[in-house]
């Protein structure tokens, strides 16, 4: 669990203050939240994956 936590935190560009300054109730909406992205194929064949905001 810890460190899907912290693969979530590095994903969203998170530095040690910001999640310290976070109380419980913020961090557990932040483990919640879910980042929609668009996975499309570009011209090369390659799998892209586009963040949706």
């Amino acid at each position: 669990m810890a460190v899907k936590m912290r693969d979530k935190i590095r994903n969203l560009h998170l530095t040690e203050e910001q999640v310290t300054a976070m109380t419980p109730n913020e961090l557990y909406a932040l483990w919640c939240k879910r980042t929609l992205t668009k996975i499309t194929q570009n011209s090369n064949g390659n799998i892209v994956h586009q963040k949706l905001s």
